[in-house]
C-alpha cells in the first residue's frame, strides 16, 4: 500500500513539474511580450533589458497569475499616397509620403492600443495632421522648392506625439511626390515653365 501511495506521489510530483515547466515562455525573436502581474508590467524580448524568458502563469492563479500582450518587433510602415492637402492660399494638391516608425516603449504602447493596425492608424493620423498644418502655413511655390527641408520639419513635429504612443520616427519622413489635384494644373504648369526656362537658357 505504501509503495502504491509513494508511486502515486511521485507521479503527481512529476506531473506538477512537467506542468510548471510548460509555463516557461520563450519570446520569439520577432516579438515582444508585455507581461502584467499584480504589482508591475514588464516587457520581455530579444532586445529588452530583462531578457526573453518568463513564466506564463494563468491569470486566475492568485498572486502569481499574469496577463500577456504580444506585439511584433517590426518596423511600422505609415506611408500614404493620394493625400489631399492645401497651401496657405487654399490651393489643393496631392502628396505621397514615405514614413516609418518603431516602438521604443512597448509597455506604454501596450497600454494605448490592442492591435498593431490600431497603432498604425493612430500614427498615420498624427502624421497627416502635422502635414496639413505645416503645408497650410506655406505657399505651394515654397513647398515645391523646399521639399527636403519640409520632410525634416514634419519629422521633428511628429516626435513628441509619437512618444505618447511609445514610438519614434525611423529616420526622416520624406515627401515622395507632389502632384496636381484633379482638374488643377498648377504644379504641372510650374514644372513646364521650369523646363522651358532651362531649354531657353541652354539654347543661348
Amino acid at each position: 500500500m505504501l509503495k502504491i501511495l509513494f508511486s502515486l506521489a511521485l507521479l503527481g510530483l512529476g506531473g506538477l513539474i512537467v506542468y510548471i515547466m510548460s509555463l516557461r515562455e520563450v519570446v520569439p525573436t520577432n516579438e515582444v511580450h508585455i507581461v502584467q502581474s499584480r504589482n508591475k508590467t514588464v516587457a520581455y524580448g530579444k532586445n529588452t533589458k530583462i531578457g526573453n524568458v518568463y513564466w506564463k502563469v494563468p491569470p486566475f492563479v492568485p498572486y502569481w497569475g499574469v496577463t500577456v500582450t504580444k506585439l511584433p518587433s517590426t518596423i511600422l510602415n505609415i506611408s500614404f499616397s493620394n493625400f489631399t492637402v492645401r497651401d496657405s492660399n487654399m490651393i489643393p494638391f496631392i502628396i505621397e509620403m514615405r514614413a516609418y516608425a518603431v516602438i521604443e516603449d512597448y509597455v506604454l504602447a501596450a497600454t494605448r492600443i490592442f492591435t498593431m493596425n490600431e497603432l498604425k492608424e493612430h500614427l498615420t493620423g498624427v502624421l497627416q495632421s502635422h502635414v496639413r498644418k505645416i503645408f497650410a502655413e506655406r505657399t505651394l511655390k515654397d513647398i515645391l522648392e523646399r521639399r527636403i527641408d519640409l520632410g525634416a520639419t514634419i519629422t521633428e513635429a511628429c516626435v513628441e506625439e509619437f512618444k505618447l504612443w511609445g514610438t519614434a520616427p525611423l529616420g526622416q519622413i520624406e515627401i515622395n511626390s507632389i502632384g496636381d489635384y484633379k482638374e488643377y494644373n498648377i504644379i504641372s504648369s510650374i514644372e513646364k515653365a521650369k523646363i522651358d526656362n532651362f531649354v531657353k537658357e541652354w539654347s543661348n
